[in-house]
């Protein structure tokens, strides 16, 4: 049987040293956690050790949010830019970049006024791919501010979007 060093269960933070994050640490205990559990349903240790451990708390991440100003300036820059429009629709949802660069207008109801989230983009040994959301949540339905919509409307009337993308492409991008 092979030689295991004795571990006692304690302050993982003055065991690792404080060079670890918080939250590294607590993803190591859970893979340690997993593996010494599965050790115990093969009955190969009587007991799992890293059961009662004390780990540091979960912080929760604070998200950073955009004050009006700042909003204001980035859109006005965005105008500059040549994408306005779509960084006006992310700022309205709060879409991620991978949903919105997924969107198509079928996606997009005028009647309603929602648009339909069911796709996102993301990178996968390299090359953009267009797949379904991780979970269930996010596949959902935003409802539009009017203001919003009527932008969107007069860019599929006019036919120009950003960056002279033909508004009957599968996909709005901007760089």
């Amino acid at each position: 049987m092979p030689f295991l060093p004795l571990f006692t269960c304690g302050d993982y933070t003055s065991y690792y040293g404080s060079s670890l994050s918080d939250q590294t640490v607590r993803g190591c205990h859970t893979t340690l956690r997993s593996a010494l559990e599965m050790a115990v349903s093969k009955k190969l240790i009587a007991r799992n050790p890293a059961d009662g451990c004390r780990l540091p708390p979960a912080k929760p991440r604070e998200m950073q949010v955009l004050t009006p100003d700042e909003v204001q300036r980035l859109l006005i820059q965005a105008k500059e830019d040549g994408c306005y429009e779509l960084l006006l629709l992310e700022t309205a949802t709060g879409l991620r970049r991978g949903e919105l660069l997924a969107l198509q207008w079928d996606d997009l109801n005028f009647k309603t006024g929602t648009l339909r989230v069911e796709r996102q983009v993301h990178r996968a040994k390299g090359e953009l791919v267009i797949s379904q959301p991780k979970t269930k949540a996010a596949n959902r339905t935003i409802i539009l501010p009017a203001p919003l919509l009527g932008i969107l409307k007069g860019i599929l009337q006019t036919g120009t979007l950003p960056l002279d993308v033909p508004p009957r492409q599968e996909k709005m991008t901007c760089p």
